[in-house]
């Protein structure tokens, strides 16, 4: 199996030494190496959405200062040119630049949220012209998207039915004449 030659606590930080002959062991505890990063990159994730949901309720006004940015800097996204990767890299630089401290993967999350909030607006406002009575052409032309989009969107919204509203099932209906 293995043997553990050395241990030493060095500054909060333990350091083994492990010795194996055989190559299982050794891939083993590289396993173990790798399952460890895993958790410490879960729980950050799972910290730092907890965070966002925290200040989401207790603070509207900050969140929506968060939003603004977020949504320029989907806007300046979109504006460089490049492979995505290539866009972010550039944007973590000019966040660097003015001294702020961000990950990669803290700005695709940042761009993710525009995303979904612009999506979000997106859907209400099709919702609101739909339910004032605009037809799907007359949405699709203010809002400045294909028809289609409008469709998809509306087909996910639940509507409301009315009781007097219902379809009569096909087997009550009587029949009509040159029909069967």
């Amino acid at each position: 199996m293995f043997k553990i030659v050395d241990f030493q606590k060095i500054s909060g930080k333990i350091r083994m030494t492990i010795e194996t002959e055989e190559l299982d062991a050794s891939i083993f505890l590289q396993f173990f190496d790798k399952v460890s990063e895993f958790a410490q990159l879960y729980r950050y994730r799972v910290t730092a959405q907890s965070k966002l949901d925290l200040s989401q309720k207790n603070r509207p006004e900050k969140m929506e200062l968060a939003y603004r940015k977020y949504r320029e800097e989907l806007t300046r996204f979109r504006e460089l040119k490049g492979t995505p990767i290539e866009r972010i890299r550039i944007l973590k630089n000019l966040r660097a630049a003015q001294g702020e401290d961000v990950t990669l993967d803290g700005i695709m999350a940042e761009l993710k949220i525009a995303r979904e909030e612009e999506r979000n607006d997106k859907l209400n406002n099709i919702v609101h012209l739909s339910r004032k009575g605009y037809p799907l052409d007359k949405i699709a032309s203010e809002l400045k998207i294909p028809r289609s989009t409008v469709s998809r969107y509306l087909k996910k919204v639940p509507t409301e039915r009315k009781k007097d509203n219902i379809p009569i099932p096909a087997a009550i209906l009587p029949f009509r004449k040159g029909k069967t």
